[in-house]
């Protein structure tokens, strides 16, 4: 019972101890060019520990971040102005340090992820303006210690500034986002690809042309560098500019040391790197973004499309279920006569059969072509299409006072298709057209006209007696879930005309005073 109530102390205590020596060898390992009296450096990452803790952590890690910020100013910098002053630069420090944290988890609250434009746009406002607080703060605490001449304190503060500034915005999202397992899961990923050395080396082209030209042009060359981060950033997102962030800054940084710039010349290097960071992180989270887009539009697409083949089996379905009825009850009635018909109950039956197994290739051949745009071509003559469908709505038609009839040239040539797909297209426009005419004047009639259009093409027309289709709706009765008809779903034209596409054919309405519409199918000729 002691044993598990004292383990989640002793991790604490251990991380409590890591977190101060890491922010004591940061400290120690940035500590370069400092400014006279002041001691206030180009480059400090270790401020992006302190506000990661803390805001990850919650307040109750300001003590250690107390210890740790004492501890670098005794260590590293020689506590010049004394222990008291000490102390208190160590307070005014933490202090900050965990204001900017809790700017980050309150009112300008990001996520540890920084998956959004916004997440980066109040982690770059609230650093910018934090660490220029934080510099006054110092400033004021050294200058009110005895320390640092009177006559510079604006040109200390610009460097503290730039120093901090820079040092968390390259080194804090990388530790936020290390939090979250699925960003280290992308870290190893990225890490683990072959392209990365093609990165690497890009990069230390990009610093070599800086640092070796001559001093006069390595400022204007130094937008070079934006080339390996805005790659690497655009490949991987958020992840992969932060992680090259902190890798041309370590370039600059160490290739500053190594030639033995000037402090200013440093300082006006860092003030390039923090644009560098920022269009970086500006850059990942903006691809982030877009691919979390991409994904949900493709989720969407998923959904719309199941809804449209859902409805469209529904639409579809509605005949030959409503056919399979109707035979099952006559085969009843059939059966419960004093003396059944036993050919003419054999008959009904056989139909009962052959409209379950349409329904059931129907429900086939439409979930793979929503699913895939799978078709299963075979020359047909379009023409014996036609004359089965109608064939097996004439009685539909003939029970509405409708005279279906079949026009078509003769030697047509056949059409390579899928029969079962272009079966549905003609059982709706007929259906539509049927509709159409009960609805128009006498005589109720449609017809449909297979002829030849040009050499590589088969024009289909089903026409009706109805009242015709405006010119304004001719083209919206093809989107999905419009209908005129009360009964009607809306997805008979839509699934009508995305079958004649697949095909290599169009399908188009004529408005005028009766109703038309066509279709063309390639011959089989024009497809081999």
């Amino acid at each position: 019972m002691e044993t598990r109530s004292l383990t989640p102390a002793l991790r604490a205590l251990a991380l409590g101890i890591a977190f101060v020596a890491g922010y004591v060898a940061l400290d120690w390992l940035s500590y370069i060019h400092p400014m006279q009296q002041y001691g206030i450096t180009p480059w400090n990452p270790q401020p992006a520990l302190a506000i990661a803790l803390v805001a990850l952590g919650g307040q109750r890690w300001l003590p250690a971040v107390f210890l740790a910020a004492v501890l670098a100013e005794w260590g590293v910098r020689g506590a010049h102005a004394g222990w008291p002053s000490t102390l208190v630069i160590g307070a005014v420090l933490a202090l900050c340090y965990a204001a900017i944290a809790r700017a980050l988890t309150g009112r300008f609250a990001v996520r540890p992820a920084l998956d959004s434009r916004r997440d980066a746009l109040r982690l770059v406002a609230v650093v910018s303006v934090g660490a220029l607080v934080t510099g006054v703060l110092y400033i004021a605490a050294l200058l009110a210690s005895g320390v640092g001449p009177l006559e510079r304190p604006f040109a200390a503060l610009m460097r503290f500034w730039i120093g901090d500034a820079v040092g968390v915005l390259v080194t804090l999202p990388i530790v936020l986002m290390l939090s979250r397992r699925e960003r280290r899961a992308q870290l190893r990923d990225m890490l683990r690809q072959p392209e990365m050395l093609g990165y690497a080396a890009a990069t230390a082209a990009a610093v070599a042309l800086v640092f070796l030209s001559p001093e006069a042009e390595q400022v204007k060359l130094f937008y070079v560098l934006f080339l390996p981060l805005i790659l690497v950033a655009t490949r991987y997102g958020m992840v992969g500019a932060s992680a090259a962030a902190i890798v041309v800054q370590g370039a600059v940084i160490a290739t500053g040391e190594l030639a033995g710039y000037q402090a200013l010349t440093v300082f006006e290097f860092q003030a390039l790197l923090i644009a560098l960071t920022i269009t970086g992180l500006f850059l990942g989270v903006t691809v982030d973004e877009r691919r979390r887009a991409e994904a949900e539009l493709r989720r969407t697409l998923r959904l719309a499309a199941a809804g449209e083949m859902a409805a469209a089996l529904a639409h579809e379905l509605n005949q030959p279920l409503t056919a399979v009825a109707s035979y099952a009850r006559a085969g009843r009635t059939i059966a419960e006569a004093p003396a059944p018909d036993r050919a003419l109950l054999l008959e009904t039956l056989g139909k009962v059969v052959a409209e379950s197994t349409r329904a059931s290739e129907v429900v086939r051949r439409l979930r793979d072509f929503f699913r895939s745009g799978a078709t299963q071509l075979a020359a047909v003559s379009l023409a014996s299409v036609a004359t089965a469908v109608i064939e097996r709505m004439r009685s539909h038609a003939e029970a509405q006072g409708v005279a279906l009839a079949l026009e078509a040239e003769g030697d047509l040539p056949e059409v390579l298709v899928d029969a079962t797909q272009v079966e549905v297209v003609i059982r709706n426009l007929l259906a539509n057209a049927i509709d159409a005419a009960v609805a128009g004047t006498q005589p109720r009639r449609v017809a449909v006209r297979v002829v030849r259009e040009g050499a590589a093409l088969l024009r289909a027309c089903v026409e009706d007696s109805g009242a015709g289709v405006s010119e304004p709706d001719a083209e919206r009765i093809f989107e999905p879930f419009e209908t005129t008809r009360a009964s009607g779903m809306g997805m008979g034209l839509a699934i009508s005309r995305a079958v004649v596409e697949a095909h290599g054919g169009r399908l188009w309405v004529e408005s005028g005073s009766a109703g038309r519409f066509c279709f063309t199918l390639p011959v089989e000729a024009a497809r081999g």
